[in-house]
């Protein structure tokens, strides 16, 4: 397929974060997705401003961790701050995320939060293969 003359070039950031900042997220399996309203009624009581801050906080750092994975397996920096220390930012939330899982039964320890996070993970990096037509698939 040849390029069109007349069609100025893509340039891969604004490809990328037009990628990102269109993601369906209804789409995207989030180990949150598990949880019931009962379940986190146990696990962090039943108080509604608690489990709704809790909820916020939690789908928050799923989507942010997806958007890093995502955002490095196209190779286009997330944003300005996270261009600067896009490991720190990942790990943080990563850090964050495990924490929740914990708090929320749906990890009983460290590993199980890990491997959860592994499988969000491996979602935003097939993700990105989809638009990434010279990346193996």
């Amino acid at each position: 397929m040849s390029e069109d003359p007349d069609r100025p070039p893509i340039n891969p950031r604004e490809m990328s974060w037009k990628i990102i900042r269109e993601l369906d997220w209804d789409r995207v399996p989030l180990p949150s997705d598990r949880l019931t309203l009962g379940r986190l009624r146990q696990a962090i009581g039943g108080n509604h401003e608690d489990l709704g801050v809790f909820v916020h906080n939690l789908t928050l750092l799923e989507q942010e961790v997806a958007k890093y994975t995502l955002s490095e397996a196209l190779r286009a920096p997330f944003d300005e701050e996270a261009a600067l220390l896009p490991r720190f930012g990942k790990e943080e939330s990563v850090k964050e995320l495990a924490k929740l899982y914990k708090q929320a039964g749906l990890a009983a320890g460290r590993a199980a939060a890990t491997e959860l996070i592994r499988e969000l993970e491996a979602w935003a990096t097939n993700e990105a293969s989809q638009h990434l037509p010279d990346r193996p698939r």
